[in-house]
């Protein structure tokens, strides 16, 4: 069973990743680890909590990484929208004072 501070954490974390607050998913992924360390170093060696806690700490962080690299991806595409578009819009003479752009 995953300790119930160290849950607490997760979920803030996850919070903060699908809110895109990304000081403060650094903040919260370090806080994580140690917490996940700390509640470790508590139990047995090679008890099946550590285990557990080992996967979702790993399962975890896998998706924060699978999070930020996706709203990465999603910006990336964005603006390279946005510059196709200015080059368009300079290319055939259109003023971008007519033009509203939603990004």
């Amino acid at each position: 069973m995953i300790p119930e501070s160290l849950a607490r954490i997760e979920e803030d974390l996850r919070i903060a990743v699908e809110s895109q607050r990304y000081e403060d998913v650094q903040r919260l992924a370090v806080l994580f680890c140690q917490s996940a360390t700390g509640h470790v170093r508590e139990l047995p060696p090679r008890g099946p909590e550590v285990k557990v806690i080992a996967d979702r700490v790993q399962e975890v962080l896998h998706w924060t990484i699978l999070m930020a690299r996706t709203a990465r991806a999603s910006y990336a595409a964005e603006l390279r929208r946005v510059v196709m578009l200015n080059k368009y819009l300079h290319h055939v003479g259109a003023t971008p004072a007519n033009m509203q752009v939603d990004v």
